[in-house]
Parts: C-alpha cells; structure tokens; sequence
C-alpha cells in the first residue's frame, strides 16, 4: 500500500507532526515515511482517520480515568504531552481538569506531535525524573511499611522495658 515519498511529504498535517520552530527536513520525513511504509504502516495511517468514531462509540472501554483510579495506589503514573500537538493536546488537557485534582501527574515538553524526536534530550531527562521521583516514593511506602509492621515488636519490647520481672506478675505493670 506504501506510495511515493513525493505524494506523502505533500499530504496535509505530515508537517504539523513536529513544532512550527523545529524546521523539520525532507531526510526527517523521509525517514517517517520509511518507517510507516513498512509492514503496512501507510495503510493503517489511512486507516486511523476513523479512530475518533471508533474511540467515541468505545469511550467506556477506552477511558483512561477508570485505569488511572484503578491502579493509581499501586503505581505512579505520569501523563506526558507536548506543548505544540496538534491533535493530543485536547486529550492531555482532559486528563488534567479531570484527573489533576486526584493526584495524576502532568508533564509536557516542548514540540510538537513528534516530541520524542524533536526533543529526546528533554524526554530521557523527564523519565529520569519520574522513576528517581518513584524509587523514592518507594522507598517511602516501603519505610512506612517497616515501621507498620515493626510497631507491634517495639511496643512490645516498651512495655517489657518499662516493667521489671517482679513488676509484670504484680498488678503494677499495665498493658497499653
């Protein structure tokens, strides 16, 4: 299905992928085409001009927010967009005034659709941040854990220190 590089780079929005101020070249798209034209990437392309249909009739099944609520507890998630996308920028916005409130994290980095090309630099630095941000999130809950399970023991231990041998078979040592 693939079709001449000619045609493609003339296509409407093949530009608009990457920001107005990156100046994307002719070796840059490409190398897009070249990898959608494989293994019938240009037909799903064509293809995806229904995904708003389809993504409206299956909002329920689609609907990040009830992923998000479901395993926010259990790992941290991060929301990543870009300041220029011309056709994502209305879904991160979303996540935000819905989900912001409830502790989901929201970063966005410069460029357009292609941020991931135009600012790879940025994009490692962000998901650096994230998972240092999450170890120690981590080692957090598992110090808190610790201290959970370690609680009982030392209150134990506390009592026993604070009540001689004699004292504890006598009525003046007194469990809290």
């Amino acid at each position: 299905m693939g079709g001449p590089f000619a045609v493609f780079k003339m296509m409407p929005g093949i530009r608009k992928l990457w920001s107005k101020a990156y100046g994307v070249t002719d070796e840059e798209i490409r190398e897009l085409h070249s990898a959608l034209d494989r293994h019938n990437g240009l037909f799903y392309l064509a293809a995806a001009a229904g995904f708003v249909v389809d993504h409206q009739a299956q909002g329920d099944r689609l609907d990040f927010g009830g992923l998000f609520k479901a395993y926010r507890d259990q790992f941290p998630i991060l929301v990543g967009g870009s300041d220029e996308d011309p056709f994502e920028h209305r879904q991160v916005d979303l996540a935000h005034e819905r989900l912001g409130k409830l502790g989901l994290r929201i970063e966005r980095l410069p460029g357009g659709h292609l941020t991931t090309h135009e600012q790879p630099r940025a994009l490692a630095a962000l998901i650096e941040a994230f998972e240092q941000g999450a170890q120690i999130a981590q080692n957090s809950a598992a110090v808190t854990r610790r201290r959970v399970a370690l609680r009982p023991a030392a209150e134990a231990h506390t009592r026993s220190a604070r009540c001689s041998p004699r004292a504890r078979s006598g009525s003046r040592c007194h469990s809290s």
